[in-house]
């Protein structure tokens, strides 16, 4: 099975959406599915109250969320140094770096906030 690292906006879609099957429900019938502490950090700053908290904790469940090392530390730096352009921000630069350092895929309906990122693969709405 294919392994791919799902961005936030796919999960926000996910728990927002009364569209059956959510598109986050078809990746994970067709992907092996990570996502980012960034991801986690993300999810759960947008997240207003309890009951959206705990929408956000059970998508998270059925996937592996990755995490980091003092050991890319360098790696992440020099990414994170890179000029970005105007629809990304540092947790995108963090996602990148992550999903870089894996050599894993990035699925995201934000393509634009990956573009100053040439080396991240990046696979779109139409490629799932």
């Amino acid at each position: 099975m294919k392994k791919v690292v799902v961005d936030s906006d796919i999960i926000v879609e996910h728990v927002s959406s009364s569209k059956y099957p959510s598109k986050f429900r078809q990746i994970t019938s067709n992907y092996f599915c990570y996502t980012t502490v960034f991801n986690a950090i993300e999810l759960f700053s947008i997240c207003k109250t309890d009951f959206e908290r705990e929408t956000i904790s059970e998508a998270l469940c059925g996937i592996k969320i990755l995490g980091m090392n003092p050991k890319p530390s360098k790696s992440f730096g020099k990414i994170y140094a890179k000029p970005r352009g105007k629809n990304s921000n540092d947790l995108s630069a963090f996602i990148g770096a992550l999903c870089l350092e894996s050599k894993l895929p990035l699925l995201t309906l934000r393509p634009k906030n990956y573009r100053w990122l040439p080396e991240l693969q990046i696979l779109q709405n139409e490629t799932f």
